[in-house]
């Protein structure tokens, strides 16, 4: 037998529904590509980043900059106009400790600030989390369902996050761990 894997390009859009969507951290590792593969699926996409990582795109055919070259806590209220925000914006994975807990605190409240814009606005709201709210679980299989083990700043950081999200009321939530 062949290589059964397929192209991503060739996948099949998951929505019918064209829509205006927000991605934050749109020139990050994971937003330049999802941004690009958004638009090849006839996805309107509105681009918000800080453009600390401009020089080492991904996909670099993304070069136009970000329509809301910002922090998350200074987009509209209506973000936009988006009809769904894919919130990536947030520190990378910590493994050496050296993030200043300051840092954790400014992207909590910049997270916790967009999630009740997107509550006020009625906007569904996608999380990119991280599997590293579990733990160490060495041989042991983890679902939504299992218990949170943080063992870094980075994990105790999103599990905190995660939890104030949860806690609005109203608030269209998906929370992504990814790993």
């Amino acid at each position: 037998g062949g290589d059964d894997r397929h192209d991503p390009a060739d996948v099949a859009p998951v929505a019918e529904t064209l829509m205006r969507l927000l991605v934050t951290g749109s020139h990050g590792y994971l937003g330049t590509a999802l941004v690009q593969h958004l638009r090849q699926q006839g996805q309107t996409v509105l681009t918000c980043d800080l453009g600390w990582f401009q020089q080492d795109l991904l996909c670099p055919s993304q070069d136009e900059p970000p329509l809301f070259p910002c922090d998350v806590r200074q987009l509209p209220d209506d973000c936009g106009g988006a009809e769904a925000v894919l919130h990536l914006a947030d520190l990378s994975n910590d493994l050496e400790g050296s993030v200043p807990a300051t840092r954790f605190d400014e992207a909590f409240e910049s997270t916790r600030a967009l999630g009740e814009k997107c509550r006020q606005a009625a906007i569904p709201l996608v999380f990119a989390s991280s599997c590293s709210v579990y733990g160490a679980a060495s041989g042991t299989v983890v679902d939504e369902r299992s218990e949170l083990y943080p063992q870094t700043p980075y994990a105790e950081h999103k599990r905190r996050t995660e939890d104030a999200l949860w806690e609005m009321p109203g608030l269209r939530l998906i929370i992504l761990r990814l790993g």
